[in-house]
C-alpha cells in the first residue's frame, strides 16, 4: 500500500497503472495474511475472487467490501505482460483501487491480534 500511495502523490498520470497494480497487490496480500492467520489453506494465485469466498465464509459481514476487491482483480496482470489487453484507465479508477485496498488492509489486519503474533 506504501508503494501505491507513494506513487499516487507523485500526480503523474503514468504511474496510474502500477498504483493500480500495487493496490491489487496490497489487497490481495491482506486477504491471504488473514488466511493464513487462520491457517486457511488457499490456493497461490491472484485471484482475489476465491481468496475472497473464504473471508466471506467467517465474515460475511465484509461480502460487499470484499465484492468491491475483485474489481482489482485485472490489475494483478493487465499492466504486466505486453500481449495482455490493455485498457486507460480513468482518474476515478484509480482512486478506486486506492481506497478499496486501503480499505481492505484496515479490514484484514483489524481480524488479527498482531500482538499474538509475538506467542508464537
Amino acid at each position: 500500500m506504501i508503494a501505491a500511495k507513494a506513487l499516487w502523490d507523485l500526480k503523474n498520470e503514468r504511474l496510474w497503472r502500477p498504483i493500480t497494480f500495487h493496490s491489487q497487490q496490497a489487497a490481495e496480500k491482506a486477504i491471504k495474511g488473514f488466511l493464513a492467520f487462520k491457517k486457511i489453506a488457499f490456493i497461490k494465485n491472484h485471484d482475489i475472487n476465491k481468496l475472497a469466498e473464504k473471508v466471506e465464509e467467517l465474515h460475511p459481514e465484509l461480502r460487499e467490501l470484499l465484492t468491491r476487491a475483485r474489481d482489482l482483480i485485472p490489475y494483478a496482470v493487465q499492466f504486466r505482460y505486453p500481449d495482455a489487453v490493455v485498457k486507460d484507465l480513468e482518474k476515478h479508477e484509480v482512486e478506486e483501487a486506492l481506497n478499496v485496498a486501503t480499505q481492505v488492509l484496515k479490514e484484514m489486519s483489524s481480524l488479527i491480534p498482531f500482538d499474538s503474533l509475538f506467542n508464537i
